[in-house]
C-alpha cells in the first residue's frame, strides 16, 4: 500500500518497508475514488523533491497547492509535510486535505466512536466505517450474495498480528435487532462458504469463528492463519483506487 501511495525508488531515499511506520486512510463510501492518506515515518524532503520519475518510470509532475509542493504520478498525488509526515491519495483528496491544513488549527471532527476504534490500545490494524446516513441496501461479491451486510450502519474492526497470522474482532451495528439476528446467521455461514470457495481464493479460511448478537450489535471474533493473511494482503492493493 505504501509503495502505491508513494511510488518512488531508492534514488529518493525512500523505501516503504523501512521508512513507513503507519498509514491512516480516509474515504467517503459514496465519493467515488477520492481518498486521502497520512503516512507516518521517515522522509527526506530534499531527496524526494529531486526525483523526476517514479519507480515505474512514469514522469513526476511537480506543482504547488495551498502553500505546499505536490507531486503527481498518474492518478496519485503526494506531498511531504515534514520529515515525519507525508500525505497522499487522489488529486482531489490531497487538495482538500491541504486546504484544510491551510485554513487554520485542526480540530477533531469525526465521531468519538471512530476515534476510539482507530486508537484502540494494542490494535495494529483498525477500521471504522459509518453507513448511518446511507445504509447498505444490497451487497454481493460477484454472484455471491452477502445478506449480512444489508442494513449495516456502523462497522468497527480491530486486529493484531501474531506469529501464526492475525486475530480479528469486529462489532457491526444494524438498524434494528431483527437485522442483527439475520446478519448473525449470515456471518456464521461464511465459514461453510469459505470451505467451498476458499481454495479458489488461494486458501482463504477463518479459524475459531465466534458470533454473538446483542440488540443492534453483532460481535464476532476470528483468526486468520498466515497463509490466509498473506493471500488477503496480496489481493488488497488491487482493490485500492490507485494506478497499478
Amino acid at each position: 500500500m505504501a509503495r502505491k501511495l508513494v511510488p518512488l525508488g531508492e534514488q529518493s531515499g525512500f523505501q516503504a518497508t523501512r521508512d513507513v511506520d503507519g498509514i491512516v486512510v480516509a474515504e467517503y463510501a459514496t465519493g467515488g475514488v477520492d481518498f486521502a492518506a497520512v503516512l507516518s515515518g521517515r522522509f527526506d524532503p530534499a531527496k524526494i523533491a529531486q526525483a523526476t520519475t517514479a519507480s515505474n518510470g512514469v514522469p513526476i509532475v511537480r506543482a504547488v497547492y495551498a502553500g505546499h509542493t505536490t507531486y503527481s504520478v498518474d492518478a496519485i498525488q503526494y506531498s511531504v509535510l515534514t520529515s515525519r509526515t507525508l500525505v497522499a491519495g487522489s488529486g482531489d483528496g490531497v487538495r482538500r486535505l491541504l486546504e484544510r491544513l491551510s485554513a487554520g488549527p485542526l480540530e477533531r471532527s469525526m465521531a468519538p466512536w471512530m476515534a476510539d476504534t482507530v486508537e484502540t490500545k494494542g490494535a495494529e490494524v483498525a477500521l471504522a466505517a459509518d453507513f448511518d446516513t446511507q445504509p447498505i441496501a444490497f451487497a454481493a461479491l460477484g454472484a455471491v450474495n452477502l445478506p449480512w451486510l444489508n442494513g449495516m450502519r456502523i462497522a468497527r474492526v480491530i486486529g493484531n498480528f501474531e506469529a501464526s497470522g492475525m486475530n480479528v474482532a469486529a462489532t457491526l451495528t444494524y438498524g434494528d435487532p431483527r437485522q442483527t439476528l439475520t446478519a448473525a446467521d449470515g456471518v456464521r455461514s461464511i465459514d461453510g462458504l469459505l470451505r467451498m470457495i476458499g481454495p479458489l481464493l488461494g486458501g482463504v479460511r477463518l479459524r475459531q469463528l465466534e458470533v454473538t448478537a446483542e440488540g443492534r450489535d453483532l460481535r464476532c471474533k476470528f483468526a486468520l492463519d498466515d497463509e490466509t493473511l498473506r493471500t488477503i494482503l496480496a489481493l488488497a492493493p488491487r482493490f485500492l483506487p490507485m494506478t497499478p
